[in-house]
């Protein structure tokens, strides 16, 4: 039987979009191909490019999705609210992420509290 190394924290799909190279991976400095390459590899191009009206996609939060869907698998109610910190698309990142979370977190638990 062979021993399989799975990837760390970040999966092998991330780090391959990290190396720009879809449906490759680099670790330890050899590259290998995934077994699952990417369903839709021109995704986050055609969601940036995605008009409605006046309206475009400006987020999407993949790891919501993954709560959501387990989840309602579990018969839960889930909720995700979601700081933006980054605009990966135009190279724009925040000088203070912290900052713009715990304001999340705070204007959340006011708008929550006012519902109780």
């Amino acid at each position: 039987r062979r021993k399989v190394r799975r990837a760390g924290a970040r999966g092998a799909a991330a780090a391959a979009a990290a190396a720009g190279r879809a449906g490759v991976a680099r670790r330890r400095a050899r590259w290998r191909v995934l077994r699952l390459g990417l369903s839709n590899p021109h995704l986050v191009n055609r969601l940036t490019d995605f008009r409605y009206g006046q309206y475009r996609i400006t987020n999407f939060e993949m790891e919501t999705s993954a709560i959501y869907g387990l989840g309602r698998l579990m018969g839960h109610h889930c909720l995700a609210v979601n700081a933006i910190v980054a605009n990966r698309v135009k190279q724009e990142f925040s000088k203070d992420g912290k900052a713009a979370v715990e304001k999340l977190i705070q204007r959340f638990l006011q708008i929550f509290s006012e519902q109780l």
